[in-house]
């Protein structure tokens, strides 16, 4: 498919390309500039979601896509200093994705037991998750705790519309998060910001590419 003057796949390896790039440099950072390059990969990956899907899913998804973009841009200022603004945008990045999910989701799956326990499975892990940061998390923990919440909900959302490259964007979605988490308030990962990074991109990606190809279906 065609996007304008650029063919998706032209875009997809700018977007390969942009985030190979990005980890590549992670061991240099912080240098000038590499909020733009974390953020890169994400914006074009809205560029291809405004010019494929229409209609209120596609506002969404692109709404869902720039308020990562601006939430890897808080997190890569100032080493840190605005991991709250980060996580707020990332959370209204979550509740962008939920509806996104759920307008293509058959409300029926919601009695399907393969649903329900992917729901139990994806509440479970977010409590273990949340007592494990709990002790360490001091003053955040309202808006920590609010996130889990958000993206757990985000997760089951997914699993209602179907068990597809959405399905399991969310759940890499969720693995890069918890990374996060547990790197910074439980214990360290060998390797984290590596693993995050990969795990993050990757997520965005099926999450994008699984709507996108749903809509080409469609058409």
């Amino acid at each position: 498919m065609a996007i304008g003057m650029i063919s998706r796949k032209t875009l997809l390896f700018g977007f390969l390309l942009s985030s190979a790039a990005y980890v590549a440099s992670l061991h240099m950072l912080p240098y000038t500039g590499s909020f733009l390059v974390k953020s890169l990969p994400i914006f074009i990956l809205t560029f291809i979601a405004s010019k494929a899907i229409s209609k209120t899913t596609g506002k969404l998804l692109i709404a869902a896509l720039l308020l990562s973009a601006a939430g890897d841009i808080a997190l890569a200022l100032k080493d840190g200093k605005y991991f709250v603004t980060g996580l707020g945008l990332f959370l209204l990045a979550h509740v962008c994705y939920i509806p996104a999910f759920l307008l293509e989701a058959k409300l029926t799956r919601l009695k399907s037991p393969t649903v329900v326990v992917t729901t139990f499975l994806l509440i479970a892990y977010s409590l273990t998750i949340s007592s494990l940061l709990e002790p360490n998390l001091g003053s955040l923990q309202i808006p920590v705790f609010l996130y889990i919440t958000v993206i757990t909900s985000m997760g089951i959302a997914s699993a209602v519309r179907s068990f597809d490259l959405v399905f399991l964007g969310a759940i890499f979605f969720i693995a890069s998060d918890s990374m996060i988490a547990i790197n910074g308030f439980f214990r360290p990962i060998v390797g984290a910001k590596y693993w995050i990074m990969l795990t993050y991109y990757i997520a965005q990606f099926l999450i994008t590419e699984g709507l996108v190809d749903q809509f080409d279906n469609k058409s």
